[in-house]
């Protein structure tokens, strides 16, 4: 069966760590790697760096193997999860050229001394781009990068040249994955989820490796008719066994019956005594969400995603962006009315709505502060009454407005 990898970069929030798990719960991912987590847990799951930085995630409701061992270091850590070291790094933008070379040094050291040779996997969000992995330009950190993987033997994994960072001020790839030879000959459907919120100004990156040989179909891909009933060995009643044994011998059948009669025979017989002295075990199906989640989160997800592509992915694909910021921002003697278009909810519709002026300031002639203080309030009364008139109040004027200077 093939493992499903998912990589990630919560950007330290929360409810973005929280989708995190939802989204793993809902692909049955076996290993994620996860990038600037808001909390690095100490579970057995869980293998963090030495500053919490990145982290290896394991996902046991999907049959997903355990940690072998773990090695740790600073922005980096390798765990061993079945015959694959998996090395999870982030590599903070701000820092220097020099310590980016140590940190590279650091992460290749988690390579090599496993005992013996493994296959290797290396993932995170180093902010580094080249051209080798789908970004527009190859700086100093790519340079760096791409000599480390010629002296390692690894190859890139990364398809296309699809952003896995999305900001206002544009977008980059700075989300790798890269693999021994051989392992990466195993990668399949690597893809940058753009249809997916994460809640983070990063997109997942999802993919499956699959097994080296062919190998029986687990347990857990299979339906509880084709794996058969099951019984709980811990519950076992030693004596009530033998006494069901005994009675089931006195059960008559034939010597001279068909050896497929006998072998039914022989079934319902173990099956009798089996289900008189433990109880069974109730299969359920695998949990393909986690436990807080609903439909209707996941309704307000997809309409959040759709609502906020053209601002968040793609600023300069929108030009409706430039109409709401050159009536905001040159003309506030005028409204906007913003509404989603008929047929794209995803589009946002600009429309202008005259005579509505700015907050008039105080008035200079004033006596004193508390009679320039009553006049602004009933300025601002005045201007609230107008705007809301025209379909906008006065606190979502102002909160666009924030929006687009920050953009700036």
């Amino acid at each position: 069966m093939a493992q499903r990898f998912l990589l990630a970069n919560v950007n330290h929030c929360a409810r973005a760590q929280d989708l995190l798990h939802q989204s793993m719960a809902q692909w049955m991912t076996h290993v994620c790697v996860v990038t600037e987590p808001y909390y690095v847990h100490e579970r057995d799951d869980w293998a963090g760096d030495l500053e919490d930085k990145v982290a290896v995630i394991t996902n046991p409701a999907a049959d997903s193997l355990p940690f072998s061992k773990i090695r740790r270091g600073r922005g980096c850590v390798a765990a061993l999860v079945g015959d694959i070291v998996i090395v999870g790094g982030y590599f903070s933008p701000n820092r220097s050229v020099a310590e980016f070379e140590t940190f590279l040094a650091e992460a290749g050291t988690l390579l090599t001394g496993w005992g013996r040779p493994h296959e290797v996997l290396v993932a995170g969000d180093l902010n580094s781009k080249s051209q080798s992995w789908g970004s527009r330009v190859t700086d100093i950190r790519g340079e760096l990068v791409e000599d480390w993987l010629v002296s390692h033997g690894l190859v890139v994994v990364n398809r296309g040249t699809v952003d896995t960072c999305v900001r206002m001020q544009g977008g980059s790839v700075v989300d790798i994955t890269f693999a021994s030879p051989a392992l990466a000959r195993r990668v399949q459907t690597w893809e940058v989820m753009e249809g997916v919120e994460t809640l983070s100004d990063h997109r997942y990156v999802r993919f499956d490796i699959s097994p080296p040989f062919q190998v029986p179909p687990s347990s857990t891909n299979r339906s509880p008719e084709e794996i058969g009933p099951r019984w709980a060995l811990k519950r076992l009643d030693r004596d009530t066994l033998a006494i069901a044994a005994l009675v089931e011998s006195w059960s008559p059948w034939s010597d001279g019956a068909e050896p497929g009669r006998e072998v039914e025979w022989f079934r319902e017989a173990m099956s009798h005594v089996c289900d008189a002295a433990m109880p069974r075990v109730r299969v359920l199906p695998p949990r393909t969400a986690v436990h807080w989640w609903s439909p209707e989160l996941a309704r307000l997800r997809e309409a959040f995603h759709a609502s906020a592509y053209y601002v968040r992915y793609e600023p300069k694909a929108n030009p409706y962006l430039d109409i709401i910021r050159n009536i905001l921002k040159r003309q506030l003697e005028g409204n906007v009315n913003i509404m989603a278009h008929p047929s794209d909810p995803g589009v946002v519709v600009a429309t202008h709505v005259p005579n509505v002026t700015r907050i008039p300031e105080c008035d200079p002639t004033a006596d004193d502060d508390d009679d320039c203080k009553m006049q602004k309030r009933k300025n601002k009364k005045q201007w609230d009454r107008k705007t809301v008139e025209n379909g906008l109040s006065r606190r979502d004027l102002l909160k666009i407005i924030d929006i687009l200077d920050y953009e700036k």
